[in-house]
Parts: C-alpha cells; sequence; structure tokens
C-alpha cells in the first residue's frame, strides 16, 4: 500500500484545527492503485446471467465494484469500476498491487440508491496476476403493480360467442376510475364479448393497478356502434401489498332483447319542457305496446314511471301508446313510433304530451 504524504495545514484549519509552525504528517490511506494485477469482474442475478430482465427483477441499473480495507474500514473504487448491469461483468486491466483484497460488488438504481451488495469475496493476487472475482446478487424487487383477473357473465353464465350474439353485446369494457362516481377515469381495459374472461397472470395485454392507492370498477357491454347496451355498479378496488393479486367482482349482462323506452312528461300544455312524473305531477299511467295492430302488452292504472322495460320482444318494429293522469284532471298522451329491436339492449327516450 502506498502512504500518501498528505499537506495538512490548510486541511486542519479548515476544520477548527491548527498546527504549530505549519509542516505535514504522514496519513496512512487506503489507495491499492499502480501495480499490475488485473480484475476479471462477474456478476450474476439470483444465480442467473445478468440481462436487462434479470437486473430488472432487483431493480438494478449500475453495478460497482469495490475494494475493502477492513483495517480502516473504508473502501476504494473508481469511476471506470461502474458499469451497466447488464453487462455481467468487464476486466480492469493493470490496476492493483499484489496484496490479498476483500471484493465485492455494489448494485445501484437509475436514481443512484443502493439497492443490494454481494457478499465479500478474499482474494491474494501475486504480481501479474488476473484475479477472478464473481457476485451473485440475490433478492427481488418488491412489485408496485398487482395483476387483475375477471370474467362477465350474459344471463348468469359465462359469456361465449353464441350469448354475446344474442345478446348483442361485442365489446366488453372494464372501467377503473380514481372516484366512486366514475368521472375521473384512470385506465380502461377493453374486451372481445365471446372471450368470456381474462388473467392478467397469464394473458396479453397485462391488466394491472398500482398496489395502494383505492380505485373504483365498473363493467360494461357495448354494441357494434359502441352504444351502451348495460353496465354495472361502481365497486371498490384496492391491492394492499404483500397481495400482488385481485378477482374482479363478475357482472352479469342481460341476455336475450331487451326494449327500454325513456318517459319524459311534458310540465305543462304547450310548455316544451320535459321532466319527470314528479317535475310534471303526473299521478297514475297506462301504456299498451304495439306490434302491427295487436297489442302485446297492456297496463293501465298504475303509478307513473319514468322508464318502461320489455324483456326479450321478438326482433321486430313496435309503437308504444302511453297516457297520464293527474288528480288535478290534467291528461298526457303521446304514441312513440318506430322502436325497432333487433338483438341485444336497445334504448328509446319519448315525450309525452299535456292533452288539451
Amino acid at each position: 500500500m502506498k502512504k500518501l504524504r498528505i499537506l495538512t495545514l490548510a486541511l486542519l484549519a479548515a476544520a477548527g484545527c491548527t498546527v504549530e509552525g505549519g509542516g505535514s504528517v504522514d496519513v496512512d490511506v487506503f489507495d491499492p492503485i499502480g501495480g499490475d494485477v488485473s480484475v476479471d469482474a462477474l456478476w450474476t442475478i439470483n444465480g442467473q446471467p445478468a440481462s436487462a430482465a434479470t437486473c430488472a427483477e432487483i431493480g438494478a441499473s449500475t453495478v460497482v465494484l469495490e475494494v475493502w480495507d477492513s483495517s480502516r474500514g473504508n473502501f476504494y473504487t473508481e469511476a471506470a469500476w461502474e458499469v451497466a448491469c447488464a453487462s455481467g461483468g468487464f476486466v480492469t486491466g493493470p490496476v492493483l498491487f499484489p496484496d490479498t483484497y476483500d471484493l465485492r460488488f455494489v448494485a445501484y438504481d437509475a436514481a443512484g440508491v443502493e439497492v443490494l451488495a454481494t457478499d465479500y469475496a478474499r482474494v491474494t493476487a501475486l504480481a501479474g496476476d488476473i484475479i477472478e472475482v464473481t457476485g451473485n446478487f440475490v433478492g427481488t424487487v418488491a412489485p408496485t403493480e398487482a395483476t387483475l383477473s375477471g370474467s362477465w357473465e350474459i344471463d348468469g353464465v359465462t359469456a361465449d360467442a353464441a350469448s354475446c350474439a344474442a345478446a348483442g353485446i361485442d365489446e366488453v369494457v372494464l372501467s377503473i376510475a380514481n372516484d366512486a362516481a366514475g368521472t375521473d377515469i384512470y385506465v380502461e381495459y377493453v374486451f372481445d364479448c365471446a372471450q368470456g374472461s381474462f388473467d392478467a397472470r397469464s394473458d396479453s395485454p397485462e391488466v394491472t393497478i398500482p398496489i395502494g392507492p383505492m380505485y373504483f370498477s365498473q363493467w360494461y357491454a357495448e354494441a357494434a356502434d359502441d352504444s351502451v347496451l348495460a353496465e354495472s355498479d361502481w365497486l371498490e378496488l384496492q391491492v394492499v401489498s404483500p397481495t400482488t393479486h385481485a378477482n374482479l367482482a363478475v357482472p352479469n349482462f342481460p341476455g336475450g332483447t331487451t326494449l327500454i323506452v325513456n318517459l319524459f312528461w311534458e310540465t305543462g300544455l304547450g310548455t316544451g319542457i320535459y321532466g319527470t312524473c314528479a317535475d310534471a305531477a303526473v299521478d297514475t299511467m297506462g301504456y299498451e305496446l304495439y306490434l302491427g295492430d295487436t297489442a302485446i302488452v297492456s297496463d293501465f292504472g298504475g303509478a307513473c314511471a319514468n322508464q318502461l322495460i320489455f324483456d326479450d320482444p321478438a326482433a321486430d318494429i313496435y309503437e308504444l301508446d302511453v297516457s297520464g293522469d293527474a288528480t288535478d284532471g290534467t291528461k298526457w298522451g303521446i304514441t312513440c313510433t318506430g322502436l325497432s329491436v333487433s338483438s341485444g339492449m336497445v334504448t328509446y327516450d319519448c315525450d309525452v304530451d299535456v292533452q288539451p
């Protein structure tokens, strides 16, 4: 080892100390550089060759070779001894004095933070030797993303090509939001309805969410024209470490055909303003659903409704007669035409006018 002669007057003064008469002292500094011993440095990751993939397992970006001096409790390294983790090794060339050394590798992430270190390897080098030093990093990085899996049903049975076609569902969308109302969408994943299910642990693309934060999830079914046929409620979705996977609640979409008619009631004669039963003060109502000249569904005298749902009507074009009454004698009526049903769920809006 070299003993470096360091002029200490300025150093000690900077530390608030003085040396009478100036002068210098001998300081024994660990400096193994200047000899003809080379180091062939090699490392592995969890027993596997270093690569972009294996380095990512431990979160390592670079690896540094350190020469440890136990007597001084310090180590020596050089800028040239820090290389990309995925390189798996390097050769220093003639650099060290002949001696006995403890060497190790230290892995750092992209931010320069130490993530792992290998055990020390003790080697004795003679003049002109090329010493081979190997180290194995053992560990993993705690995952920050959780995988998801899910499936969807039509009439209580896992969806397939036939049931999707019968229900008129082309795609199923998984929507993940930052808020319970679903106004701040974090991400959406789209699936072919006939797929029926997915598991991000094996399927592609990988469906994940960050571990820790609270999210909210909703499923909805779309027709080929991107219209929404049915949707689930928003549900809480959170994965907390050490859990790394979550199974989503299963939505059940209606199969066959469904005709939905939203009713908007005029709030006063000739106002052209339409609202709910309560807005217009409608008390009772009646309706008949016609196919041609035949009334296939009839209901009179029931409480006013803002929506009518007809399950499994045959594919055809329908008309709907709607009437309403209030206790003050006001009456409403309209015939909603062109209610075409082919497959899946279809929705129409119908304005019901006050009658003179």
